[in-house]
């Protein structure tokens, strides 16, 4: 579990060990182990790998937005063109990783913002349309 875990906090390298907070890392960890919920959370990904519902050439034509951090998972572009048919913004964030939400609020506030944003004016535009 801690392994897992820093290789997220810590990039796949490690190279973000001197920017990580070791104590905010430890309590992330301590959160799974004293509560004995760290089998939960992984079970998500065996359970797709066993039905292959992570993995679906299935449309979806909800409007998606990606973003994506240098320090995580890099692969994710030809994942998400594949089956999202509405893949309205895609952000290249300048740093970051896997919990930037913990490590660059700012930037994914700022990233949601202008996703949510687009959808109102898109939605008032054709309310507007309508009628």
């Amino acid at each position: 579990m801690p392994a897992w875990n820093a290789e997220l906090f810590f990039g796949f390298e490690g190279e973000r060990v001197a920017e990580v907070d070791r104590d905010r890392f430890l309590t992330h960890v301590s959160l799974y182990w004293f509560t004995a919920t760290g089998g939960q959370a992984a079970e998500i990904y065996l359970a797709n790998a066993a039905s292959g519902a992570g993995y679906r050439e299935l449309p979806n034509h909800t409007p998606t937005a990606v973003a994506v951090f240098p320090d995580d998972f890099r692969s994710v572009r030809r994942f998400a063109a594949r089956s999202h048919t509405r893949l309205v913004q895609w952000t290249e964030m300048p740093h970051g990783g896997h919990f930037a939400n913990e490590t660059q609020p700012q930037l994914v506030v700022d990233d949601l913002r202008r996703f949510f944003g687009a959808l109102q004016t898109e939605d008032a535009f054709r309310r507007k349309t309508d009628h």
